[in-house]
């Protein structure tokens, strides 16, 4: 036992005696603080305060949990993988279950740490009122099932592919099934439909059933009175386990050690056909080799043109076939919801991997010594993946004016100046991801996300000159201009913080 936890046992003292793992824990537990102090101020406009607290904690923490799946979990092996240290390990005596013990299931345990920072504002929200004992252990287990699950579908796309983007990517496909499927399928439940023989309805409901969102929402229920292992707790533990002893066994295959894949995007070569070929390089060259060499050119835009096209045939044929009578506005706002999501998916991709191949790819040192700066690389660069954004884009103008109560409601929005404000706000949440991702290889997106939620309760007294500023001007749009001037100099700042760190990397 003592060779099988070594790696676990190490992973567990490194994360102890960081302080990487504590500053992320606190943060995490500064942030559910402000979000307590903000409904202690509005406390007496809420009928159960504590319910209404515990609900926003809960469903926070399924969505770090989720952005955890797909990219903390989803690459304890694959990282190994890609920089050639498995059959190092394999040669320090270090078995396969050692190796997933300590690459994966110390992970969990690091993540499991957080739900347990956060269990003394669980029984906070008990004397707030609305919220009752069983209902905390009840969902303290459904998120501890929950996150077992996510682990191990990261750890099994970790151990079956050879790069980290190809596990995260499907480890992202699985868990929008796991949340889309249960909606999807909603109206089929108590449907007497019977297909090859099978009746419909018990298949639905024991896919609700499976679902932390279903669970939760049972939780959260006045009249709870129910044990904490319910369905959705022993379903997720079981398939977390099928999963583990599936990912172990072909993780001990033999040769596998040799599996080895070095860190990159997509490299786009001259191709069969001419039209898709890089040619000549462009005025600004960063941008050309972004665009053809490492975000996949003109056969990805193609791609995600057919993509998208097949996401809005997909939605019409669930409408047109369900049980449940649409709406044609409620199809529009399908659309729009399903091209927000989309749009958010693809920036923040983009964010991510915009330094990736300099930074890990060991080319960061050569572009310092070039006599561009830093600034012009870093813009050749964004325009040049800037294309490859078309299409979800496209996709989402035509959403928002795809039907008459959409399209008013859209012209209505783009009217407002708090839309230049929303807008400079994502901004600067993709500036803090692209400088999270010179911190830390994978998990940046949580953590911008953290940061970014953090750093705005904290400056959110500033936001009183926005009110100031409409009250003198006596316009409530111009109350925009000073929070899109506060973001625009944070932006700036971000940039050169980026920089910054640019220059320090590639020194090292």
């Amino acid at each position: 036992m003592s060779g099988l936890l070594a790696l676990f046992t190490r992973s567990l003292k490194v994360d102890a005696n960081g302080w990487k793992g504590h500053t992320f824990r606190l943060a995490f537990a500064a942030m559910i603080a402000f979000a307590l102090l903000r409904m202690i101020a509005r406390i007496a406009t809420v009928g159960a305060p504590g319910l209404d607290f515990f609900t926003g904690i809960a469903y926070l923490n399924v969505f770090f949990i989720s952005l955890a799946g797909v990219s903390f979990f989803a690459t304890a092996i694959t990282e190994e993988k890609e920089e050639g240290t498995l059959g190092l390990l394999r040669m320090a005596g270090i078995g396969s279950s050692a190796i997933l013990l300590g690459k994966s299931t110390s992970r969990l345990v690091g993540a499991g740490l957080l739900l347990v920072v956060q269990f003394p504002f669980f029984l906070l929200s008990i004397t707030l009122g609305g919220v009752l004992m069983p209902q905390i252990w009840a969902a303290a287990a459904s998120l501890l099932a929950f996150l077992a699950f996510v682990g191990n579908v990261g750890l099994f796309f970790s151990v079956l592919c050879k790069r980290s983007g190809t596990a995260v990517a499907l480890s992202a496909v699985v868990l929008a099934g796991y949340f889309g499927l249960p909606i999807v399928i909603e109206p089929l439940i108590g449907n007497p439909l019977i297909l090859l023989g099978i009746p419909i309805s018990p298949i639905a409901e024991a896919v609700s059933d499976f679902s932390v969102i279903t669970r939760l929402n049972e939780i959260l229920l006045t009249n709870f009175a129910e044990q904490p292992f319910g369905t959705q707790v022993v379903s997720n533990l079981v398939v977390a386990v099928v999963l583990f002893l599936t990912a172990w066994m072909l993780f001990s295959r033999e040769g596998h050690e040799d599996e080895t894949a070095e860190p990159g995007r997509v490299a786009q070569g001259p191709g069969r056909f001419k039209a898709f070929s890089p040619g000549r390089a462009w005025g600004d060259p960063f941008a050309w080799k972004e665009f053809y060499f490492l975000s996949g050119g003109i056969p990805l835009i193609l791609l995600k043109v057919i993509a998208y096209v097949a996401l809005a045939v997909v939605i019409y044929a669930y409408v047109y076939y369900s049980s449940r009578r649409f709406d044609i506005e409620e199809v529009g706002a399908i659309l729009v919801g399903a091209a927000l999501i989309a749009a958010v998916v693809e920036t923040c991709r983009v964010a991510v991997s915009l330094f990736k191949e300099e930074v890990y790819g060991h080319n960061l040192e050569a572009l310092v010594l070039l006599p561009n700066p830093i600034a012009k690389i870093a813009v050749g660069k964004v325009m040049g993946v800037l294309p490859t954004l078309t299409p979800v884009l496209i996709f989402l103008i035509l959403a928002m004016f795809s039907t008459p109560r959409v399209t008013e409601g859209s012209q209505e929005l783009l009217s407002s100046s708090y839309l230049y404000a929303g807008v400079a706000y994502y901004i600067v949440f993709l500036h803090v991801v692209v400088l999270m991702s010179l911190f830390v290889r994978w998990g940046a997106v949580p953590l911008a996300f953290l940061v970014t939620i953090f750093a705005t309760y904290a400056v959110s007294p500033l936001a009183l000159f926005s009110v100031l500023f409409a009250g003198i001007i006596d316009s409530a749009q111009a109350g925009a201009l000073p929070l899109v001037v506060m973001l625009a100099a944070a932006a700036f700042a971000l940039q050169l913080a980026i920089q910054r760190r640019l220059i320090v990397l590639g020194g090292r």
